[in-house]
Parts: structure tokens; C-alpha cells; sequence
């Protein structure tokens, strides 16, 4: 089991366009005792995610945003980090959104909204030892 001390070396940035997501999920993964970046869209993400140079462990994304899919974001991170690990999120469960996230199944944990604190967290987990 990994300690405080552990945890505060992976870096996790989380992408959603609701500004009560993002503070919620930084209050959630910061007490969880992880370095947190966030950003309010694929724009951003990208601009983030080159300024850290790599240093980004787990990409947390929503698939619904405006301008880039969390998908299309997630598929071009893969291409410049083929280990990136992401947790995809979405209150969508139509067949295409999840052929979408198929796309990025080999490095990705889906999270269907609205999901409980310890789900979240879990699927951090997951990804940290897989």
C-alpha cells in the first residue's frame, strides 16, 4: 500500500469544463495527498501538459467539452506519452460515446457520472498499479 509520501509524486491533472467539478475533484485528489493541475478544457490541458514537460502521471478527463473531446485530448496526449494513464469520465451512456472511449481503453479507467469520492480515488489506484 503506498503512503502520503508516495502519492505526492504523481501528478494528476483534471479537465472539465464545470468549474465545480474541478474544484471538488482538486479538493478530493490534493487531501488524497496528490500534486494536482487542473484545466477547463482541451486548450488549456494541452498548453499544461507542455509546460510540465511530462511530469503528468494521470490525465482525468471529461469526454463531453466544448471545442476537444476529452477523447480526441486523450488520444493526443497517448501520441506524445504512449504510458500516460487517464481516467475517463462521463454522464453519457450511449453506444457511441462508449466506442469512443474504447479508443483509449488499453490506457484508460472509465468513470460514469455522478460517481462517489472513493470511485474516483480507486480508479487513480488502479492505474498507479497497474
Amino acid at each position: 500500500m503506498e503512503t502520503a509520501v508516495q502519492k505526492i509524486q504523481h501528478v494528476i491533472m483534471l479537465v472539465d469544463d464545470e468549474a465545480a467539478i474541478r474544484n471538488l475533484g482538486h479538493m478530493l485528489l490534493t487531501q488524497a495527498g496528490y500534486n494536482v493541475l487542473l484545466a477547463k478544457d482541451s486548450k488549456e490541458a494541452l498548453r499544461i501538459f507542455a509546460d510540465v514537460a511530462g511530469r503528468v502521471d494521470i490525465v482525468v478527463c471529461d469526454v463531453v467539452m466544448p471545442g476537444t473531446s476529452g477523447i480526441v485530448l486523450a488520444k493526443q496526449l497517448l501520441s506524445e506519452v504512449p504510458g500516460l494513464k487517464v481516467v475517463i469520465m462521463s454522464g453519457y451512456s450511449d453506444e457511441e460515446t462508449h466506442l469512443r472511449i474504447k479508443e483509449v481503453a488499453d490506457h484508460a479507467v472509465f468513470l460514469r457520472k455522478p460517481f462517489r469520492a472513493d470511485a474516483l480515488l480507486g480508479a487513480i489506484q488502479t492505474l498507479i498499479t497497474a
